[in-house]
C-alpha cells in the first residue's frame, strides 16, 4: 500500500438467512393445519346454531307447536348439517309437533301420513344419537301412528322419557296424559314412574295439580281406575278432586 492512499477493506460476505431445520417447519405445519381443523369445527357448530336459533324443546301447547313450523325448514338444514347432533335432530323433529294436537280420530292423509313420518324419522335419530334426551322420547310416545293400530312403542318410550328426565316436571303433564290415554299404563314400570310423577306434582308443584286432574278425566275407561289408584297411593286427601266438576 503506497503512501497516502486509504486502506482497503477486505470485502463482506454476503448474508444469508439459515434456512429453518426440519423439524421446525414440521411444527409450523402441524399448528397450521390443527388451526385449520380448530377453524372448520368450529363453523361446524357455529352454523348450525345461527340456523337454529330461537328454536326451543318440545312444545307444551299447539300454538307453540303451530309458531315451530315457522323453523321447518332452517332447522332441517341445520340438523342435516351439524350430522351427528342428537340435540339438533330433535329439535327438527319438534318443529312437526303442532300434529300432536290433530283430531286422531280423522283419517290420516297423505301430507299428515308425510309429516308423522318425518317427524319419526328425526326423533328415532336424536334418540339414537342423544339417548339422554327426555323430551324427544316423549315425543315419539306421543306421536300418533299412521293407522288405527296403536304403536306398541308407547309404553317403552314412555319409560324411557320417565327413566331420562325423571325430574323434568315441565314434561310430567305430558306424560301422565299419554300413559293415562293409552295402554301404557298397564305395564307397571310405567305405573311406578307416573306415582313418581303425581307425587313430586303434589308436593313441589301445586300449581301442576290441574295436569293430574286432566290426566285423570282423558284417562281410557279401564284406565281410570288404576290412574284414581295411583293417585290414592300417593295422597288419598287429593282423590276427590279427581270426581269434582270442572270448573266452569
Amino acid at each position: 500500500m503506497s503512501f497516502g492512499e486509504p486502506p482497503t477493506r477486505p470485502m463482506p460476505a454476503r448474508f444469508t438467512v439459515p434456512s429453518p431445520p426440519q423439524s421446525l417447519i414440521k411444527v409450523r405445519a402441524g399448528l397450521a393445519f390443527f388451526a385449520l381443523v380448530l377453524g372448520i369445527c368450529g363453523m361446524w357448530v357455529l352454523v348450525p346454531e345461527l340456523l337454529a336459533l330461537q328454536t326451543a324443546g318440545l312444545p307444551r301447547e299447539r300454538n307453540g307447536g303451530l309458531a315451530l313450523r315457522e323453523a321447518e325448514d332452517r332447522v332441517g338444514w341445520a340438523a342435516a348439517l351439524a350430522g351427528i347432533r342428537g340435540d339438533l335432530w330433535a329439535r327438527s323433529s319438534f318443529t312437526q309437533s303442532d300434529i300432536l294436537w290433530l283430531d286422531r280420530t280423522n283419517a290420516a292423509s297423505t301430507a299428515k301420513t308425510a309429516r308423522i313420518n318425518r317427524a319419526r324419522s328425526d326423533a328415532e335419530r336424536a334418540v339414537l344419537l342423544a339417548p339422554i334426551n327426555g323430551e324427544a322420547w316423549l315425543f315419539l310416545a306421543k306421536l300418533p301412528g299412521v293407522s288405527s293400530n296403536p304403536d306398541p312403542r308407547v309404553a317403552a318410550f314412555l319409560q324411557m322419557s320417565f327413566f331420562t328426565a325423571p325430574n323434568d316436571l315441565s314434561l310430567a303433564p305430558m306424560r301422565l296424559e299419554r300413559a293415562a290415554n293409552t295402554d301404557a299404563l298397564q305395564d307397571r314400570d310405567v305405573q311406578e314412574f307416573a306415582k313418581f310423577d303425581i307425587r313430586k306434582i303434589l308436593t313441589e308443584q301445586p300449581r301442576l295439580k290441574p295436569a293430574i286432574v286432566a290426566a285423570y278425566r282423558g284417562a281410557l275407561p279401564q284406565n281410570q281406575a288404576l290412574f284414581e289408584s295411583l293417585v290414592n297411593d300417593v295422597d288419598s286427601a287429593f282423590v276427590p278432586s279427581l270426581h269434582a266438576p270442572p270448573a266452569k
